[in-house]
């Protein structure tokens, strides 16, 4: 964990679900600084809804997201910036 925490974002065990359906399940990911990142997938595989995940617009049912070694999950979508 003490890795992952060091990224410069990190996702650790999100899971996201709405009423109809898992969304994430478990994701993990650490992006340091000066790396190029993409996400592929599939229509409906949870890009998007990663993303909103990263960005605060949606808040994870499990698990964590790290900025800068900051716990952000409960953070306002302002701060995270």
């Amino acid at each position: 964990m003490t890795a992952t925490r060091a990224a410069r974002l990190a996702l650790s065990s999100v899971d996201l679900a709405s009423s109809r359906r898992e969304i994430l399940h478990g994701v993990d990911l650490a992006i340091e600084p000066g790396e190029c990142f993409v996400l592929l997938g599939d229509q409906g595989a949870g890009k998007s809804e990663l993303l909103r995940v990263v960005c605060g617009l949606e808040v994870p049912n499990r698990g964590d997201v790290w900025i800068d070694g900051r716990r952000v999950n409960d953070a306002s979508i302002r701060s995270r910036g």
